[in-house]
């Protein structure tokens, strides 16, 4: 066996926020336009942590495409170097939805960064504005779904039930993402119950804000078939979320 080791993060477009409610009033413009010298720094520093932690694949929520917005580039094509230059990057919203298509928002997505090609396909989900998520292959064995779930928690519910039905026909799962869950590990029960999954993360891993985090949003759901050998949370305070790295063996 060999480790695999993925790192989840959702970057918040690189504005730079920490999660504080006098931190987003104080710096309320980077919603509409992130300070070019700043997001430089974010990405820079995303860029030393992933060189450090060497990441085998780089799950990123909330990750951005230049628009007429935001003229600085692709985060992902910026984070690619040497070691990892396989990239994908997808608009989060539904293809059909105008969402996809005005300026502001049409940059928005989701994306990962990988150290050599993994086979994924592109999903939608069918309710909410939050649609598009990832279905990437590991290896033979191993499948990872990776999604940005809404706020809403009856739209999180549908979401859940969509996902699970992919689940089922799937040898070895691993799910990663922003699951938005207020109530706590409880409303993940539709999904863990009866599908030979678990939550990785603790309670005590908690991810937002991430100047001092209340709340376990960002996590890992893994079958109980692979053998998780570490989950870490770390704190650059680089985004509003803080990022977790799973270590498995493949």
């Amino acid at each position: 066996m060999t480790s695999f080791k993925i790192l989840l993060y959702n970057l918040e477009y690189g504005r730079g926020h920490t999660g504080s409610w006098r931190n987003y009033i104080i710096h309320w413009f980077r919603f509409l336009r992130k300070p070019r010298k700043k997001e430089d720094i974010i990405l820079q520093k995303v860029h030393e942590m992933i060189a450090q932690e060497d990441p085998d694949l780089c799950c990123f929520i909330e990750i951005d495409k230049e628009s007429p917005f935001h003229k600085n580039g692709n985060q992902l094509n910026r984070l690619a170097d040497e070691k990892r230059k396989e990239y994908h990057f997808s608009k989060k919203y539904s293809k059909k939805g105008i969402l996809q298509h005005l300026p502001y928002f049409r940059a928005h997505g989701n994306g990962f960064l990988a150290k050599k090609k993994h086979p994924f396909k592109e999903h939608y989900f069918k309710h909410g504005r939050k649609k598009h998520f990832y279905e990437i292959k590991i290896n033979k064995d191993i499948t990872l779904f990776m999604a940005h779930f809404p706020l809403r928690k009856k739209t999180r519910r549908q979401d859940f039930e969509e996902l699970k039905k992919l689940i089922e026909k799937k040898k070895k799962v691993i799910i990663c993402g922003d699951f938005n869950i207020f109530k706590g590990f409880k409303e993940l029960d539709p999904l863990v119950k009866r599908t030979g999954l678990y939550i990785v993360n603790k309670l005590s891993d908690k991810t937002y804000p991430a100047y001092n985090p209340k709340k376990a949003f960002d996590l890992f759901i893994c079958s109980d078939t692979i053998k998780v050998k570490n989950l870490r949370v770390l704190h650059p305070h680089l985004s509003d979320h803080a990022p977790v790295i799973l270590e498995i063996d493949i």
